[in-house]
């Protein structure tokens, strides 16, 4: 059985971000893994999401109308 939680290190201990339902005296190994920094703005956040939307482009699969199908009149 595998569970991931993610937790933050203060003063050398691991402090979980959520419990975790294991009983009491269980043995587990622990892997632990630095998490990239989370944007510290909304610019940075902004700049992300558009470095995700380019590397990650979706496509509908919808028709492509010309220009005089879209102002027909």
């Amino acid at each position: 059985m595998a569970i991931t939680v993610t937790g933050t290190i203060r003063q050398g201990q691991l402090h979980l971000d959520h419990r975790v339902n294991l009983p009491d005296n269980c043995r587990v190994q622990i892997t632990v893994e630095v998490l990239p920094a989370a944007p510290q703005s909304f610019m940075e956040a902004f700049e992300e999401f558009v470095r995700y939307m380019d590397e990650h482009p979706v496509n509908s699969g919808g028709l492509r109308y010309t220009r005089d199908e879209l102002h027909e009149r």
